[in-house]
C-alpha cells in the first residue's frame, strides 16, 4: 500500500540481501531460499507472469556486448556521503572522487570505465536460458564472489527458480 501512495506503484520486490561493501558476506546467510523468494514475488508482485513474459519477449535474441548491460553510470549513478560517485549502489568497488574532479568529468570517467568493459564471449551466462530472469549483474557478482565476471550462486539459483516457475505456470495455462 505504501508503494502505491508514492507514485504509479511500479515498485519491484527485491529479496536479495547482499554482503556489505566491505566484502563481508555474513548477511547473505539471512537470505530467503530462491524457491521461497519466487513464491513471495508471485504472491506480492503485480502479475509476475505478465512481467516475466514481457522480459522474455523483450530480450529474445538479445546478444549482450557490455559487462554492465544496465543503466549504471549511463543513466544513473550513486553518490556516497563521502563524495564518491559509483555506477550504482551495488558497485561500490568502482568509484571516482568528486573531491578530485568536477562532477561532469567524474561521471564521464566513470561511464567510460563501466561502458568499456566487454561481456566475455566465453562467459557461462552468455548461453544460459535463465539469464532473462537474472540479467547477471556484475556488481552483485562482485559483492558475492569478488569478481565482476563471476557468477553469484544465489542470483543464478534465483534465476533458475524464476524460470522454472514461469514456464511451469505458462505451460499449465496453455493446457
Amino acid at each position: 500500500d505504501l508503494a502505491a501512495t508514492l507514485g504509479d506503484g511500479s515498485f519491484r520486490l527485491d529479496g536479495q540481501l547482499m554482503g556489505d561493501f566491505r566484502g563481508r558476506l555474513d548477511i547473505a546467510s539471512l537470505r530467503v531460499s530462491p524457491e521461497d523468494l519466487v513464491e513471495i514475488e508471485y504472491a506480492f508482485g503485480d502479475n509476475m507472469a505478465e512481467a516475466w513474459c514481457h522480459e522474455v519477449n523483450r530480450l529474445a535474441g538479445f546478444k549482450r556486448e557490455r559487462l554492465y548491460a544496465c543503466g549504471a553510470a549511463k543513466m544513473a549513478a550513486y553518490l556516497s556521503p563521502w563524495g564518491d560517485l559509483h555506477p550504482c549502489l551495488s558497485a561500490a568497488h568502482r568509484s571516482v572522487s568528486l573531491r578530485q574532479m568536477p562532477v561532469g568529468e567524474a561521471w564521464a570517467s566513470l561511464k567510460e570505465a563501466v561502458c568499456s568493459r566487454p561481456f566475455p564471449d566465453d562467459h557461462p551466462c552468455r548461453d544460459c536460458g535463465a539469464v532473462v530472469f537474472c540479467q547477471n549483474c556484475p556488481a552483485v557478482a562482485h559483492l558475492d564472489v569478488d569478481d565482476e565476471n563471476g557468477i553469484s550462486p544465489f542470483r543464478c539459483a534465483l534465476a533458475k527458480a524464476r524460470e522454472n516457475r514461469y514456464y511451469s505456470q505458462t505451460s499449465q495455462q496453455e493446457k
